[in-house]
Parts: C-alpha cells; structure tokens; sequence
C-alpha cells in the first residue's frame, strides 16, 4: 500500500496536543459521518493508531504528538491513490 506522512507544527505543549488530539475520533466521526464507518483509536501514550473505512476503502496511520509538531503516518489503498490523480 502506498504511504503518507504529513508534519503539522504547532506552539501547544506536549500535554496540550494530546489532550486537544484526545477525542479525534469523536469529531471525525461527527464531522463525516455520511462517509466513515467502523472508526477505530487507541492510544498508547502519546501515540494514537487509527483506522476507519471510506468509500469502502480501509484506511490506517497513526499521529505522533511532539512539541513542537504532530506527524500523520498512514497507508492509502491503491485505489485511493488512483482516485487523487483522476481528480487532479
């Protein structure tokens, strides 16, 4: 599967990215709740593995908290991929 890694910086502390980070699943699922289904996070330590489907693709990753970025490391299906470059 193809990999994606995205680096967001931020000015919080450690603790204050993972208390804001710590109900991510609560609004993703809110926010697109039309088009994701079986959203799954844990959380060990300051490190939440995710995983979700869409369009009924499976997608996985997990975020990183830092200070002072967050990373976002995930894999894409094939055919996610595929779909990026015909709406390009």
């Amino acid at each position: 599967m193809p990999k994606f890694s995205v680096t967001i910086p931020h000015a919080l502390t450690k603790d204050e990215a993972v208390e804001r980070l710590g109900h991510f699943s609560e609004k993703v699922q809110a926010h697109y709740k039309d088009t994701i289904k079986d959203f799954q996070q844990s959380w060990d330590g300051d490190v939440s593995k995710f995983s979700f489907r869409t369009f009924g693709m499976n997608i996985n990753g997990q975020i990183h908290i830092d200070s002072p970025e967050v990373k976002l490391d995930g894999e894409l299906p094939f055919a996610a991929m595929m779909l990026t470059k015909l709406l390009a």
